[in-house]
């Protein structure tokens, strides 16, 4: 599992947020943040299932759940943003799951709204937090994880040249409409 890094959730917190880098790391706790996502580490005691099967269902899953629901426990705990801390903390586990090859969908606002509530009071332990993501958790379809081949591509071999001329890509009766339209 690729965990998160520092950048990366400077990153998710500026398009959280809208805001620029500069003004998000204005932002930004380092310190808070740094011990949020090494408290969140794959391998911190965890007990990560060897299998990179996706299957929707069993230890696999179960082990992303538990991950994605530590990062999120841990952004909640230290809060390292001055303001916006639940959203970014929220969009931070969502790439955490994307970019490990998996989706969410956390369901209706105000049910995420109430676990996040638990969590910042300190109510909602990681592992009931687990509990409840891993039957939201469901592997990205394969057509959508694989690139397309790069048909008629060889290395060494730059792009076709376009046309320098505005209207050499259209055709011939294309022109004459442009130009009679002029």
């Amino acid at each position: 599992m690729r965990p998160l890094e520092l950048a990366d959730l400077v990153l998710i917190a500026a398009k959280t947020l809208d805001l620029d880098t500069g003004a998000t790391l204005d932002l930004l706790d380092t310190d808070a943040a740094e011990a949020a996502l090494a408290e969140a580490q794959p391998g911190n005691g965890d007990t990560e299932p060897a299998s990179t099967e996706l299957a929707n269902t069993g230890p696999a899953n179960t082990g992303r759940a538990r991950l994605a629901a530590e990062l999120l426990h841990a952004l909640i705990r230290y809060r390292p943003f001055r303001h916006g801390n639940d959203q970014v903390a929220i969009m931070a586990m969502v790439q955490f799951l994307a970019i490990n090859g998996w989706q969410t969908d956390l369901g209706p606002p105000k049910a995420v709204r109430t676990v996040i509530t638990e969590l910042a009071a300190g109510r909602l332990p990681a592992t009931d937090l687990a509990a409840w993501l891993s039957p939201r958790l469901f592997p990205y379809p394969e057509a959508a994880a694989k690139e397309a081949p790069m048909r008629g591509w060889r290395p060494g071999r730059g792009r076709p040249r376009q046309a320098n001329g505005m209207f050499d890509r259209l055709t011939a009766r294309a022109r004459e409409v442009i130009i009679a339209a002029q």
